[in-house]
């Protein structure tokens, strides 16, 4: 009795370890090494980010409207299965709270830089009253969404703190 009371203590503490390790991460597929002042980098992808008040009905409302309009526009068929690297255009479920770095609700979409001409400059013509946030993911994710960011809109503050 005592022998499994210890071996379900040791499960458990592996689970609660594991979760902690998956909790505290912000996992890149980007392997870059530590960056060189001033160097260039090589942007391997981007995301869109839609931010929206989530304690505002109508704002939650057109943040969902454009999220489906977006989504018929660009004919995206797939969920994105990784945050960083993806084969094509995809687009993430919204977060109706704030997550990441975001301090609001936001939606998102995955696209390769082959895309950033036409993708981008759609958004930037129809994005309405919202504001939008791109960034690359190059693998140095502080950088991705701090100097290297383009706001349509208004600039809204990001917690940088989650990003070692």
């Amino acid at each position: 009795r005592g022998h499994i009371r210890y071996k379900m203590i040791k499960q458990i503490l592996l689970l609660i370890g594991i979760l902690v390790i998956l909790t505290q991460s912000h996992p890149t597929k980007y392997d870059v090494g530590p960056r060189k002042e001033g160097e260039d980098v090589e942007f391997f992808s981007y995301h869109v980010h839609v931010l929206f008040l989530q304690h505002n009905n109508k704002s939650v409302t057109d943040a969902l409207n454009f999220y489906k309009e977006t989504i018929e526009h660009f004919n995206l068929e797939d969920h994105c299965d990784s945050l960083f690297h993806n084969p094509g255009r995809c687009y993430f479920y919204p977060d109706m709270e704030p997550a990441g770095p975001f301090v609001v609700a936001q939606w998102a979409i995955f696209l390769l830089p082959e895309d950033y001409g036409e993708i981008v400059t759609w958004f930037m013509q129809h994005r309405k009253d919202f504001d939008i946030l791109v960034h690359p993911n190059s693998g140095y994710e502080k950088d991705d969404h701090s100097i290297w960011t383009l706001w349509g809109g208004n600039i809204w503050p990001v917690d940088l703190t989650i990003f070692s």
